[in-house]
């Protein structure tokens, strides 16, 4: 299909003054949205619109025509298309938001915002947007060896040498976000997307933030067994509730599992993240370095944890500056893994 999301057609709205809902809208049930503006769905779709149409940055560079295949992914936001760019033959995902019922519209603004700006290997490249009657499309490249999370559903945990380079590459993207005072807060295997050759990719920028210096964000946002403590108590986070998330990570891979995955509930895992000194464990093969690594992103305390840069440095991932290393293909390492 070229060009076209969301199957549903909408009525089309009659002409009306610019920043004015159609009266027409009215008679439908009404929603309250969480921006304190009391609209009823289609009159949500509209305002979106309207916001969109003033947001430029929304029309960046987007394809002129393009068509698309399978769905590849889905959440609360929609859903993510396989796609490709009729005009440059390009392979493209692309993320489609439908406008009834987004409720959230600042948010997603500042999603395209920050992707719009970014640009380094180890984060996924933002092609462009597009809006339509129904959608948002958000057109990024499109990475074809699946995300870390899929990868151990297929070939079981990693082994401590791919986790080491999965890290650091993780970690050079993570620099990168917070040298521009961008912080991720949704780090976890699902959001690291892995090309062909292995290199990993931050991807879903949905909860990204940006942050001026030292300032913190209190709003919650992300997924509960990769949250740290602060973030949890809403007592304020910033770039180091990343590196809880890294600690995380890093104990995914080497598991299979998400970390904390024992627990029954999240009430469980609330109590045991923001009241005990317990952290989640590797298996009793990993090295000292990634024991000690791990121990650095889960100390309780924000202010306790290392930055990116020192965790750069730590003996568990410092000796991966090689370059042959990441041209390496993945597989090479996933033979290895504990489960093959």
């Amino acid at each position: 299909m070229g060009g076209k999301c969301c199957g549903s057609k909408i009525r089309k709205r009659s002409k009306s003054p610019p920043h004015q809902l159609n009266t027409d809208l009215l008679s439908e049930p009404l929603v309250i949205y969480s921006d304190s503006r009391y609209f009823k769905p289609r009159q949500q779709s509209y305002y979106n619109r309207l916001l969109l149409e003033e947001a430029p940055l929304l029309e960046i560079s987007s394809p002129c025509k393009w068509e698309t295949a399978e769905i590849i992914g889905a959440g609360s936001f929609g859903r993510v298309l396989f796609g490709r760019d009729l005009t440059t033959n390009e392979l493209l995902a692309i993320k489609e938001i439908p406008l009834i019922g987004l409720t959230n519209l600042p948010a997603v603004s500042e999603e395209v915002q920050i992707l719009s700006e970014l640009q380094h290997p180890n984060i996924v490249r933002y092609l462009g947007s597009k809006t339509t009657s129904e959608c948002l499309l958000i057109f990024m490249e499109y990475v074809s060896g699946g995300t870390i999370r899929s990868l151990l559903a297929k070939h079981g945990s990693f082994s401590e040498s791919l986790i080491q380079v999965y890290t650091y590459q993780v970690l050079k993207g993570l620099e990168y976000l917070h040298y521009h005072n961008i912080v991720h807060r949704d780090i976890k295997g699902t959001n690291i997307l892995v090309t062909k050759e292995g290199n990993c990719k931050l991807a879903d920028f949905g909860s990204a933030k940006k942050i001026l210096g030292l300032e913190m964000t209190s709003s919650v946002t992300g997924t509960i067994n990769w949250m740290a403590p602060e973030v949890i108590n809403e007592t304020g986070h910033g770039r180091y509730a990343d590196i809880w998330s890294i600690g995380c990570l890093v104990v995914e891979m080497a598991t299979g599992k998400p970390p904390w995955s024992g627990l029954k509930n999240h009430l469980d895992i609330i109590i045991e993240v923001c009241r005990t000194d317990k952290c989640p464990l590797l298996p009793g093969s990993f090295s000292d370095d990634a024991r000690s690594f791990v121990s650095l992103c889960f100390k309780r305390l924000p202010w306790n944890r290392p930055n990116v840069g020192e965790l750069l440095q730590h003996p568990f991932v410092n000796q991966l500056e090689a370059p042959e290393l990441f041209r390496t293909d993945s597989t090479k390492f996933l033979s290895d893994s504990p489960n093959n």
